[in-house]
């Protein structure tokens, strides 16, 4: 066996990628397909690539040996192989604004996409000190001391004509973040 990769005695280690390793599948369920390495499983969400396939389909490992099919499983068979990319489905900020598949593949007939600075798929969360204070918006009639942060809710509440639409009106104009306003009233008639 050629083990040229970091995979010392067999076990699975933090920098086994397996990049280049040919696997196989063992089942698939729908989109869900269970997957077999030899050398020892690629870390979760690794992107792998069916061959001898007629369109290109990668799965994505999930759990262990769990993967997700990025597009359809038909005609997907047991033992089919798989090769290990060896790196995740990946973003990048070159990406915003344009219209690409689920793994990443221009389709908006603009060219390919050029960057240096790629990211993983799934990555942490900002950290505390990465995140940025929340802008605050006030409306009439409230004045600053009742302010709506950026992504947060408020509710107005009021009986007819003290100003629940105003206010609704005065957010959005100075608003241009797609919050989505719900009022909901009796109706005198």
């Amino acid at each position: 066996m050629n083990n040229n990769n970091n995979n010392k005695g067999g076990k699975i280690t933090d920098e086994f990628t397996g990049a280049g390793a040919i696997g196989s599948v063992c089942q698939v369920i729908g989109v869900v397909v269970d997957v077999r390495f030899n050398e020892g499983l690629p870390p979760i969400s690794t992107a792998l690539e069916v061959l001898d396939n007629s369109i290109l389909l990668v799965l994505e490992l999930a759990q262990h040996f769990r993967t997700i099919a990025m597009d359809g499983t038909e005609g997907l068979v047991r033992g089919q192989r798989l090769l290990n990319t060896g790196s995740p489905i990946t973003v990048s900020r070159a990406t915003l604004g344009r219209i690409i598949n689920i793994i990443g593949e221009p389709i908006d007939h603009r060219g390919d996409i050029k960057t240096d600075h790629i990211l993983p798929n799934h990555r942490g969360g900002l950290t505390f000190v990465e995140r940025k204070l929340p802008s605050k918006k006030s409306f009439g009639g409230c004045g600053p001391a009742c302010t709506i942060p950026r992504g947060g809710k408020i509710g107005l509440f009021g009986g007819a004509g003290v100003g629940k639409i105003a206010a609704y009106y005065g957010a959005d104009q100075n608003d241009n973040s797609g919050r989505l306003f719900a009022l909901c009233g009796q109706h005198a008639s």
